[in-house]
């Protein structure tokens, strides 16, 4: 699997929707050309966006390195996002 697509999944566990649903077939539009995500809520209290799912800072911070634009900038391997995971801690 490649970081982009795990990010995805990370997004779909916190959100427990499956991403671009309502626009399957435009999806790669939505991405590719005009360099769309799904949002992220940083906060349980933000309302802008009642749809978007609360991800906890750190984790949303390594979603949207998984995200990136320019794949160079993507984490090189699941490896590499499972140490950024591991380097997380949850009080």
């Amino acid at each position: 699997m490649d970081t982009y697509s795990f990010g995805m999944l990370m997004w779909e566990l916190f959100s427990m929707i499956v991403p671009f649903a309502d626009n399957i077939e435009g999806a790669q539009t939505f991405v590719i050309d005009k360099n769309c995500r799904p949002k992220i809520k940083y906060s349980r209290t933000e309302t802008d966006d009642k749809d978007a799912p609360f991800v906890p800072n750190d984790i949303a911070e390594i979603i949207k390195r998984c995200w990136a634009n320019d794949p160079q900038e993507r984490p090189a391997s699941i490896s590499d996002v499972s140490e950024m995971l591991k380097l997380i801690t949850f009080s």
